[in-house]
């Protein structure tokens, strides 16, 4: 059985990542992109909605759609400062340390 390919939709917030994602082989949207075409894509409440009825997962560095989406059960990477401490920051921070 295989897994179905994941669906990414990329936030403003990280305008651009979208295409690296294609480029390394991801079906990714961007909310940017999206706004141009349709006007009620403006509203935070809408790109969520949208990521959950096309099944996708949500990419952004907004603290309100990533708690929205980690609260109502939406597929979501929360691009937060404690997830940039936490996976970033410290490691390097410890590699330096050690040289």
């Amino acid at each position: 059985m295989s897994s179905k390919p994941l669906k990414i939709l990329v936030d403003e917030t990280s305008d651009g990542l979208d295409i690296k994602l294609q480029n390394a082989g991801y079906y990714a949207e961007s909310v940017k992109k999206l706004r141009n075409k349709n006007e009620k894509m403006g509203h935070d409440y809408n790109v969520i909605q949208y990521a959950k009825e096309n099944d996708m997962v949500f990419i952004t560095k907004d603290k309100e759609p990533g708690k929205a989406c980690k609260a109502n059960g939406i597929a979501c990477i929360w691009i937060s400062d404690d997830l940039v401490f936490e996976k970033i920051i410290l490691p390097e921070l410890a590699k330096l340390k050690n040289n």
